[in-house]
């Protein structure tokens, strides 16, 4: 990140949870004791709430049903641009508050759905926190994307996203359910064009994944909880990524892709390896961090076809032999997986020293490793 005047930059659809996201961030500046200027995207719309409900009812005169807060006809991107090249040049900008509600524009005393005036951020900041729907944004005229040093996508499966803003909406900002609907049809155009794009220009998203019925997100009475939920973390660039500190600090995560962590599955590699020649492999193919435990030929006092190695790895997970698939392209592998009681899957294209692997008689023989992937 620039040593002298980072940014980072929350972005996600209305009702996303980027404020979720937002709240821990600020908790870490607190307790690091970094001085950050926040800024809110809802600040860069065009017009206030009154103004907007006023040229949304013109448009719709005008046979424009798609007018929408997420497009660039409402929204500042120049200025939010402008903020940014400022801030990442000097340190400095201008900036104003959006205020949703009575309790937000008590102090200023103003009506809810107005801006406060233009103001100078704080002066000696470390750094510049936005949370909002164009952080990454880039268009043919704006590239909002490439200032920001950390860009952070909140992006929840959409139908989750649909039940999350109808329940704040509902219940914060006093709206009906059709009035939500509504807004959502409304502004599907400018979210395929201008807030889903931005999610390829991340360096991480974050997609939560419910884990209970969300088929009907219109008539859902709560936002699924924590442990109704998975978290899908996607990495745009893994290099560098300390993958196997990650695994092992998000409890039943396992990895999906060599760029995402999921949550519930382990994954480990037993060989007859040496460590030294184990790590070598792994690092050639850019594996390296993504086993939740390696064992090399020289890590315990036995090596395969002894059962020792998948013993040791069920005992690491909490596992029972019948919740584990031993994968492997040989004989020895299979008679390893036998010894230690659980299902094996081979490939054929190992080294069987010149024997059919299905002599082997495994549990399933497997032409391509993307079978594995039928199970989760």
């Amino acid at each position: 990140m620039s040593e002298r005047h980072p940014i980072i930059a929350i972005t996600g659809s209305s009702g996303a949870g980027t404020t979720t996201v937002s709240r821990t961030f600020e908790n870490i500046f607190r307790r690091e004791g970094v001085k950050s200027a926040i800024v809110e995207g809802d600040s860069f719309h065009r017009f206030d709430r009154q103004e907007m409900k006023q040229r949304m009812v013109q448009a719709e005169k005008e046979g424009n049903n798609h007018f929408s807060h997420f497009g660039s006809e409402n929204n500042l991107f120049a200025d939010i641009e402008n903020l940014f090249r400022t801030y990442s040049q000097k340190g400095t900008g201008r900036a104003r508050k959006y205020l949703h509600n009575a309790e937000e524009a008590e102090p200023y005393q103003q009506e809810p759905g107005t801006f406060t005036p233009w103001e100078d951020l704080p002066e000696g900041t470390d750094i510049l926190f936005y949370e909002g729907l164009h952080g990454a944004v880039v268009t043919p005229e704006h590239n909002i994307a490439q200032y920001p040093d950390l860009r952070v996508g909140v992006v929840p499966v959409i139908n989750l996203e649909w039940i999350q803003k109808l329940w704040r909406d509902q219940h914060k900002r006093g709206y009906s359910t059709e009035a939500v609907t509504d807004t959502i049809l409304r502004r599907m155009p400018d979210y395929v064009h201008y807030i889903v794009p931005q999610f390829a220009h991340t360096h991480v998203n974050f997609q939560r994944v419910p884990m209970v019925d969300t088929s009907n997100p219109f008539i859902a009475r709560d936002i699924p909880s924590a442990d109704e939920s998975m978290v899908v973390i996607r990495f745009a660039n893994p290099k560098g990524i300390d993958f196997q500190y990650l695994l092992s600090m998000i409890h039943d995560s396992w990895m999906s892709r060599a760029n995402t962590i999921a949550h519930g599955v382990h994954l480990a590699v037993i060989t007859n390896k040496e460590g030294r020649y184990t790590d070598t492999v792994l690092r050639a193919h850019q594996l390296q961090g993504h086993f939740g435990l390696v064992i090399s030929g020289d890590t315990l006092a036995t090596k395969k076809p002894d059962p020792a190695g998948v013993a040791h790895c069920l005992a690491h997970f909490g596992l029972a032999a019948g919740e584990a698939l031993f994968v492997g392209d040989s004989s020895i592998d299979a008679a390893t997986a036998r010894n230690a009681g659980v299902a094996v899957w081979l490939l054929p294209y190992g080294y069987n020293m010149g024997q059919p692997i299905a002599a082997c008689q495994p549990d399933r023989v497997m032409e391509d490793m993307r079978a594995v992937l039928t199970l989760l």
